[in-house]
């Protein structure tokens, strides 16, 4: 059985033979470089402004975007399992961890052939996570997103595919 482990920004993955388990990484460091973040681009009012003053709020967004990711791909597939995102099969704890289906890795030319027809006919500039061939796999003869856990991404698989 094949066993690899990785992580991207907000996760680990385990792949795990057919199926891939999702842990959200809490990254207590996020929390001093978002602040740094925010008063070098002078974006520290706009963010207050956005979350309501709430500093709990704000000081949570960067250490727990994993759980944030997680939750919000689970919520997302629970609504929307027609869309070509890969299944989730089990989501203990709300979707804290969550246990996916894993394809192959889509090549350059399938992903082509999957967006281009809908990104000319409906005219949208594209987040970049629907673009790259690692965010994409094939569950059978089915190109499906396999990271959909940044709400932009969600927000555009609605829009291309809905």
């Amino acid at each position: 059985m094949y066993i690899w482990l990785t992580y991207g920004a907000t996760r680990f993955v385990l792949l795990l033979g057919p199926v891939v388990i999702k842990i959200p990484r809490i990254r207590l460091s996020m929390l001093i470089s978002r602040l740094f973040h925010h008063l070098r681009n002078g974006t520290v009012r706009a963010t207050m402004k956005k979350h309501e003053g709430k500093l709990l709020s704000i000081a949570a967004q960067g250490p727990l975007w994993g759980i944030r990711s997680s939750r919000g791909e689970y919520r997302f597939y629970a609504e929307h399992p027609d869309l070509p995102i890969a299944p989730i099969y089990w989501a203990p704890l709300g979707g804290f961890i969550i246990v996916q289906a894993r394809g192959r890795p889509a090549t350059s030319a399938e992903l082509r052939r999957w967006l281009p027809c809908r990104l000319k006919s409906r005219g949208f500039m594209v987040n970049m996570e629907l673009v790259r061939t690692e965010h994409v796999c094939m569950i059978g003869a089915k190109p499906c997103l396999i990271d959909y856990g940044n709400e932009d991404s969600r927000d555009q698989m609605m829009r291309f595919f809905a």
